[in-house]
């Protein structure tokens, strides 16, 4: 059994939107001990969601393996509270097992290039898409599959789209096309591992109805909670890149 742990060298505490509170550190965050009123947890819910979606939107993150964006002080949210949200601009830190919700091979489509909608067009060519306005979207090749990240009291379903299934599966060391993995497989290898994921409801459209599964904007680790021993531990590591190369 092993832990994957992603380094990255982004640091949340310059983006002045980020506020601590009195809380014990769990690998880098920061992890509220006492049990919030409603009123308080959505008091503080609109600036911890700004900080996410900047640090997301700014690329705070430097790993050019993993591009997991390390959330320094910034607040999880338990999964309960999360699957109550109707906010759509409302992102969420949260921590649990990461399970796959499907069977068989994972699914693939043609899809935008910008906000992973499937599309009515062959792959490779640049479009508008009438569905998020980019100008300048390309169709590609889209996985996506239908999994769920639960703690001990809540579930909640998310899609993984393809660059997060793309880390997931290097991390995991599954040495096999994404074509060919088979859901099972998948599972299998999630089993005891536990995910901390930045979430967020898709946004509506004419086009679109209101939708109950999140979609995953930005992952921190994924670690396997059966390892105690520190000598069993895995580290991913890469080189920081130059300060030229550093988006």
């Amino acid at each position: 059994m092993q832990t994957y742990h992603f380094h990255t060298v982004g640091d949340f505490r310059r983006n002045p939107g980020v506020r601590n509170s009195a809380s014990t550190a769990i690998r880098g965050l920061s992890h509220n001990n006492c049990k919030e009123d409603s009123n308080n947890i959505f008091q503080r819910k609109s600036s911890n969601s700004a900080a996410i979606e900047h640090a997301i939107e700014m690329k705070k993150w430097l790993d050019p393996l993993s591009l997991f964006a390390k959330p320094e002080d910034i607040q999880t949210t338990p999964i309960s509270e999360v699957a109550r949200t109707e906010n759509e601009e409302d992102v969420h830190w949260i921590e649990g097992q990461l399970q796959v919700l499907e069977a068989g091979d994972i699914t693939f489509y043609i899809g935008c290039s910008s906000c992973n909608r499937k599309v009515n067009y062959i792959e490779g060519i640049n479009f508008k898409c009438m569905l998020c306005g980019d100008p300048e979207a390309k169709t590609i090749k889209r996985f996506r599959i239908l999994a769920e990240i639960k703690d001990e009291l809540s579930a909640l379903q998310v899609t993984l789209f393809t660059d997060t299934l793309e880390k997931i599966v290097r991390a995991l060391e599954l040495n096999t096309p994404m074509e060919f993995i088979k859901c099972v497989d998948l599972n299998n290898s999630l089993e005891s591992q536990k995910v901390t994921a930045a979430v967020k409801l898709p946004p509506r459209t004419e086009q679109t109805s209101p939708s109950r599964i999140f979609a995953v904007q930005c992952l921190y680790d994924l670690r396997d909670e059966k390892t105690t021993s520190p000598t069993l531990k895995r580290k991913l590591k890469v080189e920081e890149p130059s300060p030229k190369k550093q988006c």
